[in-house]
């Protein structure tokens, strides 16, 4: 059975690259949940990805919203965007050659109430919408074990354990945007269900997810996507600890290591910290990637998740990837998220093990070590005795970590278990 109880606090295709992509982190996260948010002024568009294990009956979505949806302020996507997101962005190993550190790229290039009497009281229904596979109602209460007892009542499948939480959001004022998969959909267990999307304004910036761990067996995974504009930059999580994961170094495989499994050791180890911590996967401009990984997600995926036309256009977007991990006793507030106004690009990027380049790069878990070969044929050695590469060539060779690819394709989202 899988109930879904997600709470959320209201109040161009690649053109160039360098070094070549060779792997990924893989399906690591199949039970994660995974959200994208995109956040312009007070303006957010929140997009879940939702999965269906068990009877549909047992599905069901509860999200505290400061406002009544319309009508278009709702909406179900593509599944296929969340999947161009993820693997735009997932963790990545790849490999250079000498000639991948002097790229010429271009960078110019680049680019109204209805009161319910079903025996629950003091709950009001002030709208409902069939949306895509989905049956929504947007309800307001008083209390919140009538709340439940509409919901159960209803047949939107959440538990008794939810009341305190939910009159939390009550006292605040909130609405409640309850979705549950229609019984004329005809989906069923194990079906990819639509992403559900809706739109709402508010001053703050905040995901909560404490609902979602009545459910959890143990620890549970969080990927956050999140689309700003470019000048608003890296988004961060304010009220929880960030972990650093080393990257950007030289992985060579022990034994038969596989780098699914080398990169979830190191995930494991970030979030060894006692509390609920996140560490940045990848954040970079206007979709940029170094090197991209399977279809970079396009403009009209960016639009399909919030993003205007105009700032997919003018190259004023930018994109971060979170991943959370937390215990249910991790997490007491909501996830406070912000604008850090920092533009520089940063990824879980390993490369992949040669003694040359060993001059360029720190090995994991080792530190700098001395090259054990050279690229004596490289064009782009001095003609002398150094094996140093001829950084002052009149091709103004630049290094791999600038080099980027525009990418024009969007992004998707999965739901909080």
């Amino acid at each position: 059975m899988t109930l879904a109880l997600f709470t959320l606090l209201l109040a161009p295709s690649a053109d160039a690259f360098c070094g070549t992509y060779v792997g990924s982190s893989g399906d690591l996260y199949n039970s994660a949940s995974r959200v994208a948010l995109s956040r312009f002024g007070d303006l957010t568009t929140l997009t879940m990805a939702n999965d269906v294990q068990g009877d549909t009956s047992d599905f069901a979505i509860v999200v505290p919203v400061p406002e009544i949806p319309g009508p278009d302020d709702i909406n179900v996507i593509d599944p296929e965007v969340f999947e161009r997101l993820d693997g735009y962005s997932e963790p990545r190993l790849v490999s250079y050659e000498c000639e991948d550190f002097f790229n010429d790229y271009d960078y110019d290039s680049a680019g109204g109430g209805e009161e319910d009497t079903g025996g629950a009281g003091d709950v009001d229904v002030e709208a409902r919408y069939i949306v895509g596979e989905y049956e929504v109602v947007i309800l307001s209460a008083t209390e919140s074990g009538a709340l439940v007892e509409w919901l159960q009542a209803s047949g939107y499948a959440v538990a008794d354990a939810s009341a305190e939480l939910l009159q939390e959001y009550i006292d605040g004022g909130s609405y409640f945007f309850a979705a549950k998969v229609g019984p004329d959909a005809e989906i069923e267990s194990g079906d990819t269900l639509s992403p559900l999307q809706f739109s709402y304004e508010a001053e703050t910036w905040a995901l909560p997810v404490r609902l979602g761990t009545l459910n959890s067996q143990g620890e549970q995974d969080l990927v956050v996507y999140t689309a700003n504009a470019y000048e608003d930059g890296e988004a961060g999580i304010a009220n929880y600890t960030e972990a650093v994961i080393e990257d950007g170094c030289l992985w060579e495989p022990e034994a038969d290591e596989p780098f699914t499994e080398f990169y979830a050791n190191r995930l494991s180890s970030a979030h060894s910290a006692p509390g609920a911590n996140w560490v940045v996967e990848y954040s970079w401009g206007q979709m940029h990637c170094d090197p991209c990984t399977g279809v970079t997600p396009d403009a009209s995926d960016m639009v399909a998740l919030g993003v205007s036309q105009e700032n997919v256009e003018d190259g004023d977007l930018w994109f971060t990837r979170l991943h959370l991990r937390y215990a249910p006793d991790d997490v007491n507030a909501p996830l406070a998220l912000y604008h850090s106004d920092i533009t520089s690009s940063r990824q879980q990027r390993y490369i992949q093990h040669e003694g040359w380049l060993q001059e360029f790069f720190e090995v994991c878990d080792q530190g700098w070590l001395e090259p054990e070969d050279a690229c004596e044929d490289s064009e782009y050695y001095d003609d002398g005795d150094s094996n140093e590469l001829d950084w002052n060539s009149e091709d103004d060779a630049k290094g791999c970590g600038g080099c980027a690819a525009t990418g024009a394709t969007p992004a998707a989202g999965l739901l909080l278990m």
